[in-house]
């Protein structure tokens, strides 16, 4: 069948072609189309529990940003059938990523508020972070959340976003943050005006604040 939807990249019109094991269940799901962009297709390939929730599943995308694999296996749901931890491995052709995501907690409209989690970034370096009291727009865009975490560029770290905005095309454009952390100590930023290139990466941005090493700028 057809879709429309819009998202980050602006409105798409995709092709959807969807596969059923012998329950029912849909185990396979190739999407494509087109948007602002390029081309891009993804094919997600799922395995169920025995109460019917996906237990693991594979995704892989390609477009013009790069290819990207996501594996996630070992799904736990809690007493609503609401994911509440997993592992996950998310592959690109430069990097590799090793997540653990556990203790998510809902809000009341079903949205996540909370999690614990540990993993491997993509230079090997070990990292750990609680990221709670996340808050949502209308539209379930994130706009404020606090973060308590380790890696081994920030060392210890703990940090509040807030007041985040986006463009049309649900990029970033603007936020709120303070914190500290290990090397750079207390700090307070607003950055601002976010230009993004074709692959929709940052290239540049505005800042203004107050750091506890370099006073105030």
């Amino acid at each position: 069948y057809r879709e429309q939807k819009t998202g980050s990249q602006g409105r798409t019109i995709d092709t959807v072609s969807l596969t059923y094991n012998n329950l029912g269940q849909i185990d396979s799901r190739l999407e494509q189309g087109k948007n602002r962009l390029g081309s891009y297709s993804s094919y997600k390939s799922m395995q169920y529990n025995l109460s019917g929730n996906i237990s693991s599943f594979t995704q892989h995308t390609e477009n013009s940003q790069g290819n990207v694999t996501i594996h996630r296996k070992g799904i736990r749901y809690n007493l609503l059938g609401m994911p509440t931890g997993y592992l996950q491995t998310t592959q690109t052709a430069l990097s590799v990523k090793k997540f653990s995501r556990a203790e998510l907690c809902y809000d009341s409209q079903g949205r996540v508020y909370s999690f614990y989690e540990t993993g491997k970034n993509e230079d090997g370096s070990l990292y750990s972070r609680t990221k709670g009291r996340i808050h949502y727009d209308w539209q379930n865009r994130e706009t404020g959340y606090t973060e308590n975490g380790f890696n081994r560029k920030q060392g210890a770290c703990r940090f509040t976003k807030s007041h985040i905005r986006y463009d049309r095309y649900n990029r970033i454009n603007s936020y709120y943050e303070s914190g500290e952390d290990l090397h750079q100590g207390k700090y307070k930023v607003y950055q601002s005006d976010m230009v993004y290139n074709s692959k929709d990466r940052i290239k540049s941005y505005k800042e203004t604040g107050w750091r506890q090493k370099a006073g105030k700028y």
